[in-house]
């Protein structure tokens, strides 16, 4: 089953319903499920489904010659074609009585502008757009995309139907595929793996948290003991400084100067790296809402994905530990006393809320239909907010994941950011919580109509 791309189905399959030629991009990062979407959508269709490897064109023809005569119901006896241009050609002029996908999975790599298949490639489109029985969908990573299709100015480029970007799944869609776990055991899971479904297949759903923190992270053998630092070193050739700044990041050194100081590195040496981090989606720079991103001063500074944020925090300092043998101290110590879930990020747990918050936007749920989502911080607050300028009106939602902190006193300080906010005219204010509620913060919110609180 897949879970959390039903969007993404949809459209697909109104583009194959057209009587039109379509063609659709579909990128993503690694493992976020491009090719379990590809294979999905393409159940019950003819399909000639190619996956190119991380290799030469040799190798990848060979392979691709294969996939199009067992489509075409061709002997492999025929031989293989013997370049690019000669295997579309064949596909060019081959006919099917009915309508059929052809997919081109992980193949932006080979749009490489070094290599002459891009031509080659455009060439190709431009003959079967005239064939109204075809479906093409090319998928791959989303830096050979960004680098091989956009910034290299492909004349792919505009050409497609469509363009569909995967991203991770929700934490809704998450809680689905560990149903048996409790809300703070998938909480915790979802701040050490993120959204990425391929992750959440490796789980024991008869063990628990720790001992899958333990099997996935805290053991030499487990599957995501090297996976984040697979992420980083593929587009990173010196990681040496890239880690100290990553590992600086998420220890919580958010501003430039506080990166620069725990990383003991030129300032000017400190942002090209961190433009580079940028540009290959590892980390991003968040800005206040409302102020001009580029303006601001008062940036700060994080990781992209949940379980590079995590590898960094407690397994990259601690691998001698763990290739000793002893990773299920730190797995023990990070669970006990719910410890673990009192570390977890913020940012992760605001994420949460706004994805709840946009889905019951896009149902017309809210009490205004929002805009803009952002966070909003300041030496007192940090915080996020939902508005629409138009309407003058605004959301302030915060998250309680541990019950040390009192909802009362926080939903007061939230009503006390309208002062903070005066070209707005209409207020409200949402409080999340992993706890249940007490029933002071329930009389206070039947005293404040403006006030909503939600359990996770």
């Amino acid at each position: 089953m897949i879970y959390g791309r039903d969007d993404d189905i949809k459209k697909l399959n109104q583009l194959y319903q057209n009587d039109n030629f379509e063609f659709a991009f579909i990128y993503g990062e690694r493992k976020v499920g491009k090719s379990a979407l590809l294979n999905e959508f393409t159940k019950g269709k003819q399909c000639l489904f190619f996956s190119a490897v991380d290799a030469g064109d040799i190798i990848n023809i060979e392979q691709f010659s294969s996939v199009v005569y067992k489509f075409f119901d061709i002997p492999t006896t025929a031989g293989r074609f013997n370049s690019w241009k000669s295997a579309f050609d064949f596909i060019t002029i081959s006919k099917s009585p009915v309508k059929y996908v052809i997919v081109l999975d992980n193949f932006f790599r080979l749009l490489d502008p070094k290599m002459s298949n891009r031509n080659i490639i455009s060439d190709f489109v431009d003959q079967i757009s005239k064939n109204s029985q075809i479906f093409l969908i090319m998928s791959g990573d989303y830096n050979d995309f960004t680098e091989n299709v956009i910034k290299a100015r492909s004349s792919l480029w505009g050409k497609q139907s469509a363009s569909i970007k995967v991203t991770e799944i929700d934490f809704l869609d998450v809680s689905k595929m560990i149903p048996s776990f409790g809300l703070e055991e998938k909480l915790q899971f979802y701040s050490c793996l993120g959204g990425v479904p391929q992750y959440y297949s490796k789980i024991d759903n008869k063990k628990s948290f720790e001992e899958n923190l333990f099997e996935l992270f805290f053991k030499e053998s487990g599957y995501m003991y090297r996976e984040p630092e697979m992420i980083i070193n593929r587009y990173i050739r010196e990681p040496q400084v890239y880690n100290s700044i990553i590992y600086s990041i998420a220890n919580g050194n958010n501003k430039l100067e506080d990166i620069v100081k725990s990383t003991k590195e030129e300032r000017t040496k400190i942002g090209k790296y961190l433009s580079s981090l940028i540009q290959y989606n590892i980390v991003y720079k968040a800005c206040p809402f409302g102020d001009d991103p580029t303006t601001s001063r008062k940036g700060r500074y994080r990781i992209r994905n949940n379980c590079v944020e995590f590898w960094y925090k407690y397994v990259f300092l601690n691998r001698r530990t763990i290739e000793c043998g002893n990773g299920n101290s730190i797995a023990k110590e990070l669970t006990e006393n719910n410890n673990y879930l009192e570390g977890v990020d913020k940012s992760i747990a605001l994420d949460i809320c706004t994805q709840y918050l946009m889905s019951e936007n896009s149902k017309q749920s809210l009490p205004f239909n929002a805009t803009l989502f952002g966070r909003w911080w300041n030496s007192k607050y940090d915080i996020a907010v939902a508005a629409s300028f138009k309407e003058k009106a605004i959301i302030f939602y915060d998250c309680i994941l541990i019950d040390k902190i009192n909802a009362v006193e926080k939903l007061k300080s939230l009503l006390a950011l309208r002062k903070e906010f005066k070209d707005y005219k209409k207020f409200y204010f949402y409080l999340f919580s992993s706890q249940k509620f007490s029933k002071e913060a329930f009389d206070f919110e039947n005293a404040n109509p403006d006030i909503i609180l939600h359990y996770l």
